[in-house]
């Protein structure tokens, strides 16, 4: 079992308008395992609270918990394969329920080869402060319409060669959101005011990753 939690209280200024806000996670996870000789099993259950308070743009105030419970189930038929499969199913208080499931496939050829297929599924709650709005502050900012969640599909296969000292890892993947969450420009402003919204379709993002580890050295090139 663990538990954490985290307060942060700023005080920012955007452009002469001042903001005073406060952000606020609590969470907590048990799991209990059993294990054979070929098979692994987990099971657990998990709580988070997300908080944020703006004195200066209150109407981007916000709380919601979510409480989760999941299993993964790990075999191992033979000893250069193995499989993990897992679902998780979040029970958002603003989000309703949503549940996402993940696999993969580890095949090994000694102790020099190893390849990694997986596929999984996720998604993302999101909040008034973001990558975008942690920029720009709230003050000139609206919400339109209610938020909807961000949802993922992903898919890597990589591979691991080990000769000596030297690790050579590469990994090729792919990722699909639905429906994610961006800025808009206000249609007619000229003072800098933007909307926050579902944009409509999907991103999408693919590409590799090649590195390399000596010993305890790190050293070679990252693709993407």
């Amino acid at each position: 079992a663990r538990a954490a939690a985290n307060l942060q209280t700023r005080r920012r200024q955007f452009a002469g308008a001042l903001e005073h806000e406060q952000q606020q996670t609590l969470f907590g996870e048990f799991t209990a395992t059993g294990v054979s000789a070929r098979q692994t099993m987990l099971f657990g259950g998990a709580w988070q609270q997300e908080g944020y308070r703006n004195r200066d743009a209150s109407r981007f105030d916000e709380t919601f918990t979510t409480p989760a419970v999941f299993v993964q189930h790990g075999f191992s038929p033979v000893s250069w394969l193995s499989s993990t499969l897992n679902a998780r199913c979040d029970f958002s208080s603003r989000y309703g329920t949503i549940c996402t499931p993940r696999g993969s496939v580890l095949a090994r050829a000694g102790a020099m080869f190893s390849v990694r297929a997986s596929l999984g599924a996720g998604w993302f709650a999101p909040m008034a402060l973001d990558e975008e709005t942690e920029v720009i502050g709230l003050s000139r900012m609206s919400r339109p319409a209610p938020l909807e969640a961000e949802h993922a599909r992903t898919a890597s296969l990589d591979v691991t060669a080990t000769k000596g000292p030297v690790q050579v890892n590469g990994t090729l993947f792919t990722n699909r959101i639905a429906r994610p969450v961006g800025l808009r420009r206000v249609v007619g402003d000229t003072i800098g005011r933007y909307e926050q919204v579902n944009w409509l379709g999907a991103t999408r993002t693919s590409g590799a990753e090649l590195f390399a580890v000596e010993g305890q050295r790190s050293s070679a090139a990252v693709h993407n």
